[in-house]
């Protein structure tokens, strides 16, 4: 069986993983765009969705 969602085991991470992905689905339903920029290398990014 196919699994689409899993998560890396980390103690330190939280949530269930699924929000980007869902996002992805509504963006490709909709023919948009999503961008992602990086802010650091500690992490924390900035998402951005463009509806054509």
């Amino acid at each position: 069986m196919f699994e689409r969602f899993w998560r890396k085991e980390q103690s330190s991470m939280t949530g269930s993983g699924l929000g980007l992905a869902i996002v992805k689905e509504v963006v490709d339903l909709h023919h948009a765009t999503l961008d992602v920029t990086c802010q650091n290398y500690m992490g924390g990014a900035t998402f951005s969705v463009t509806f054509k």
